[in-house]
């Protein structure tokens, strides 16, 4: 202000002049601003745009990485198959592997053969197993015990070979020597079927599906309280509601039921694996179990041992009472075919003529031993 006093009374005039002046140069400058921008708009939105899409695809692969990372989490947990529903990796309470022998692995229950109950070789490089229990129908069966219950939730799995599927009642097993007995799995005129005894339900229910006999199938029931479903090869083809399974002191018997001795009722052919597990199976679960179990069997080197004794004698059977077969001498090589008992193995003797027979465990030993 001082400086416009040199200007006295016509100060005002220059007050409004630089006003003006000022005026003219932002308008100037806008002007310039927005024809600029009129000039360069498609390339401004151009750039603009690709920053946008940038931006998005950066979202998106975030996105995805969060989704792959929480599958990552989920696999870690179970496998997906087919629907993507968790397969969980269960483990049998029971587990009769006959590829390797008649015991029972997994609770160790006492097992006992009857009859002319044995192991053989299929000799069918397609079989899902190299080696089952054989039971000719005819007095062939094992003896579990009384301790396996089936009034609790369960999945029941077997891989199975019948020669005659249209027997009455053709019993892989059973918990049935009473009128309490609360299962009974079997082939019966074509089908597999459940007899079943429980509080609301005395009677069976079977497969839609006619099975064929010499032929290998994986067979599966399972029991989550009230239903009870029948699975064939991972498929689903039999389901009743059977309420609450007994609990009583049944025996458990492979290849027929107790409590029947006619020959109807007893199991012709072979068995390679039961299982039982104390968990429910979900579809999922029972078809990715059935494509395993139904795969070509690996053939397994055979497990080769030396005899640790001055001489061991090689019985018939299982125990001191048995025949003497042969005498084999110490370092002799044998090849096990099957772990008898906790005490007693099944030997093929290599040096001689391949002569099997039982011997004491004790008095094995590996080769490099």
């Amino acid at each position: 202000m001082a400086g416009l006093k040199r200007y006295g009374k016509d100060s005002w005039k220059v007050t409004c002049l630089n006003l003006a002046v000022r005026l003219v140069i932002l308008c100037v400058i806008g002007g310039g601003a927005f024809f600029g921008y009129k000039k360069f708009e498609p390339f401004i939105t151009e750039k603009v745009e690709a920053v946008k899409e940038k931006l998005s695809s950066l979202k998106k692969d975030k996105g995805k990485d969060g989704e792959e990372g929480e599958n990552q989490e989920q696999g870690e947990e179970g496998q997906e198959f087919g629907t993507g529903v968790a397969i969980r990796d269960l483990e049998p309470v029971y587990d009769w592997d006959f590829t390797r022998g008649m015991k029972e692995r997994a609770a160790q229950t006492v097992c006992t053969p009857y009859g002319d109950s044995q192991l053989v070789e299929i000799g069918d490089p397609q079989a899902p197993v190299g080696r089952a229990l054989y039971l000719d129908g005819d007095g062939d069966y094992i003896e579990c015990g009384q301790e396996i219950q089936f009034s609790d939730d369960f999945t029941f799995n077997a891989v199975v070979n019948c020669l005659d599927v249209n027997k009455d009642f053709t019993a892989i097993l059973g918990k049935y020597d009473s009128d309490d007995g609360p299962l009974v799995v079997s082939f019966r005129y074509g089908h597999l079927n459940c007899w079943v005894i429980s509080d609301s339900y005395h009677g069976s229910f079977e497969t839609e599906a006619e099975l064929s006999p010499d032929q290998w199938y994986d067979v599966t029931v399972v029991y989550e309280k009230p239903m009870m479903s029948i699975y064939i090869n991972g498929q689903l083809d039999g389901q009743e509601e059977v309420g609450q399974l007994n609990e009583c002191d049944d025996l458990i018997t492979i290849g027929r039921q107790a409590a029947l001795y006619k020959s109807d009722y007893q199991y012709y052919g072979y068995i390679g694996k039961i299982r039982i597990y104390d968990t429910p199976m979900n579809g999922a679960e029972v078809a990715a179990m059935a494509e395993a179990n139904l795969q070509p069997h690996e053939e397994e080197e055979p497990r080769i041992m030396t005899v640790s004794a001055k001489s061991l004698n090689v019985r018939s059977q299982a125990d001191t009472s048995g025949d003497i077969v042969t005498t084999l001498e110490e370092g002799e090589e044998v090849e096990v075919l099957d772990e008898a008992s906790e005490d007693w193995v099944k030997i093929r003797c290599i040096r001689q003529n391949d002569e099997e027979g039982y011997v004491a465990a004790r008095y094995l030993a590996e080769p490099d031993q």
